[in-house]
């Protein structure tokens, strides 16, 4: 589940931002491993400056996925 938030929200976060995107993963227990790559993929577009301005911008949960299908 993806959620941007209208208000970013203060977080201790390492860079010290206050926090506006929010993702959860929902995992079963006896899933293994796979969630740690789902979770890789997240972080490395999430480190790019130019995508996280896209994903605040994006208006639709359609936009969203192809931003994420596009990487």
């Amino acid at each position: 589940m993806f959620v941007r938030l209208s208000r970013p929200i203060e977080f201790q976060a390492i860079d010290e931002k206050p926090v506006d995107l929010i993702f959860l993963l929902l995992i079963p227990p006896d899933a293994g491993n796979e969630h740690v790559a789902a979770l890789a993929a997240i972080s490395r577009r999430l480190r790019d400056p130019d995508f996280t301005q896209r994903l605040r911008k994006a208006d639709t949960a359609e936009e969203v996925l192809a931003l994420f299908a596009d990487s």
